[in-house]
């Protein structure tokens, strides 16, 4: 049996061994590693205070600014398998979390956070990797357990490591972008709804064209397929349609380096599908998405002038001088 998210409830305690009954996997009863593939989901069961566990594996992992930092395995360097694939978004963590192992010789359970969407990753690290998350499914209000977890901070002294600012920057940028600039809320179920939604329009549109459809959405892998569907037809070459979403009225839309790479290449044809001013309605838990205005750029090659960078990576060149403070 897979890894189900829908069979988790977020903010709930659990065993390994619950989860192993949950999921019919004996082998996540037994697991002693942090992280645990399953198809494309990956377990990360996290213990924030690491205060007594040997320097090997006492990885720096923790809330902060409603963002998860994680540090992977000493031993794992970002071409590793597991670490590529949750880099590129092929496998989505499963975040479990709890602040100490043990109390008075007793195991603690992991608490339940919810899916991890990656943002950004510090590209100088390597055993370990150290990579910034968004925690989707964490919303306002929070209650405990988990409100303490995220408000937990590392001992004076065990310090958290030192995530550069560039990254956190990137990454709290594109946070802020699929939070606001296209209408994504805080609210993951906001944002599944709004995706669904679009992807669905998109979908019929090309078949009505005679096109047949293959969403390819989370079937990327490092560094190729970076769009949403696959439309083929025979005697006509293969459109790859990158889709997007939003509640606004879609003038301005956050991409990704590989969403550009892609649509610019020589090697394919490519349109953009955007669906505006999408509305929901509902309460938590039955919230629906309806109307929306399509809207479609064939060929579509973006253009320098159209793009505005909201960071850069900076490789410091050599011949600087170091400098000692009074």
């Amino acid at each position: 049996m897979a890894i189900d998210p829908k069979k988790l409830k977020i903010n709930t305690p659990y065993t390994r061994s619950e989860l192993g009954g949950i999921f019919g996997d004996e082998r996540i009863s037994g697991s002693r590693e942090g992280l645990y593939p399953d198809g494309d989901h990956v377990i990360f069961f996290v213990t924030l205070d690491k205060g007594n566990s040997n320097p090997s594996v006492s990885y720096e992992d923790y809330f902060s600014d409603g963002l998860f930092h994680w540090e992977s395995q000493s031993t794992q360097a970002p071409h590793h398998k597991n670490i590529r694939e949750i880099l590129s978004g092929e496998m989505q963590p499963l975040l479990f979390v709890r602040e100490v192992a043990k109390v008075r010789s007793q195991t603690q359970p992991f608490i339940y956070a919810g899916r991890l969407e990656y943002l950004e990753h510090d590209p100088a690290s390597s055993k370990p990797v150290k990579v910034i998350f968004d925690p989707i499914d964490v919303e306002e209000p929070i209650s405990d357990p988990l409100k303490s977890l995220i408000d937990w901070t590392p001992s004076a002294q065990r310090p958290a490591s030192k995530m550069p600012a560039s990254v956190r920057q990137a990454a709290k940028s594109k946070q802020s972008e699929k939070r606001g600039g296209q209408g994504f809320q805080a609210d993951a179920e906001h944002r599944k709804i709004i995706e669904a939604h679009a992807m669905d329009i998109a979908a019929r549109f090309y078949r009505q064209k005679g096109y047949d459809v293959e969403d390819v959405s989370r079937k990327n892998t490092f560094g190729a397929n970076p769009f949403d569907l696959l439309c083929t037809k025979p005697g006509k070459q293969d459109r790859h349609v990158e889709v997007k979403g939003t509640t606004t009225p879609g003038a301005k839309l956050l991409l990704t380096r590989n969403e550009v790479l892609e649509a610019r290449s020589r090697d394919c044809i490519s349109d953009l599908f955007i669906v505006a001013e999408i509305e929901i309605s509902g309460v938590s838990g039955e919230k629906s998405a309806a109307g929306g205005k399509p809207r479609r750029l064939r060929n579509w090659r973006p253009q320098r002038e159209h793009l505005t960078a909201l960071t850069y990576d900076y490789v410091v060149p050599e011949g600087w001088s170091d400098i000692t403070m009074d």
